[in-house]
């Protein structure tokens, strides 16, 4: 597992197709090729969900 923060992504689908082709790469949390419909968020109020759009 590798958490990177405050990474500039400036081709997210490329980076996230290279990921995948790593052999023994399961699944990574960019969302670039498959776009999230929610984002469950936890802040200082509680959990919210986020929607698309």
């Amino acid at each position: 597992m590798l958490d990177v923060y405050n990474l500039n992504i400036l081709n997210a689908l490329e980076v996230e197709k290279t990921i995948n082709d790593i052999p023994g790469v399961v699944c990574n949390g960019i969302f670039a090729i498959n776009k999230a419909d929610v984002a469950v968020v936890a802040t200082n109020d509680g959990i919210e969900e986020r929607t698309a759009g």
